[in-house]
């Protein structure tokens, strides 16, 4: 399949350990998170009840789910603490100038 890169904001929108909700695309809700100068987007909402991610705090390279505390890597997308549950879906950034992009699948 072929990634489709979409343009989401930019870098000056998202300090260094900030973390802000966007919908690149419909049906596609991401978390893009700031872990020291690196851009990554995950899903935006925990596999384990639902809660919205970007409401969460970072916490080095972890997404911290606001209703339960589950922490994920914002790497990988594993859940690293907190409530059994299913990984979050990681996607694939990229940085044009000041502005991130980030990939999804046609």
């Amino acid at each position: 399949m072929a990634v489709r890169y979409i343009r989401v904001g930019s870098i000056d929108q998202l300090p260094p350990g900030k973390v802000k909700g966007v919908r690149p695309w419909p049906g596609y809700r991401m978390a893009i998170c700031n872990v020291e100068g690196t851009v990554y987007a995950v899903d935006d909402v925990c596999t384990h009840a639902g809660g919205i991610m970007h409401y969460g705090d970072m916490v080095r390279d972890e997404l911290v789910c606001p209703v339960h505390l589950a922490y994920f890597s914002v790497k990988t997308g594993e859940l690293t603490d907190g409530p059994k549950c299913d990984p979050i879906r990681t996607y694939p950034v990229r940085m044009d100038g000041n502005h991130i992009e980030v990939g999804i699948e046609e």
